[in-house]
């Protein structure tokens, strides 16, 4: 999924073996800048993906936490649970 976004924003944006332009300015910055939040947030492809990995990673962290906040008992057990979730999120999702 990461590799669907990244092939998105390189034929958008350039890549490591295209850069794109350089801004010459700090209005051309913030012009560049925001032509990409745009995209980020009105692309179809981005947006499902950007909501995926969102609900993906802080939906179960989110639910923790909640458990947490009911049953501060239990509070060390929570915490090991959001970080192995954390690990196994960046072992599907990041690259190695």
């Amino acid at each position: 999924m990461e590799e669907l976004a990244e092939v998105r924003y390189d034929e958008y944006f350039g890549s490591e073996e295209h850069i794109g332009s350089i801004p010459d300015n700090k209005e051309e910055f913030v012009r560049m800048t925001m032509k990409r939040v745009s995209f980020t947030m009105h692309d179809p492809m981005i947006r499902k993906i950007r909501r995926f990995l969102a609900t993906e990673f802080t939906a179960p962290a989110v639910l923790l936490i909640a458990k947490a906040d009911r049953q501060p008992q239990y509070e060390e057990e929570i915490l090991k649970s959001i970080e192995k979730h954390i690990r196994h999120f960046c072992d599907v999702y990041m690259k190695k």
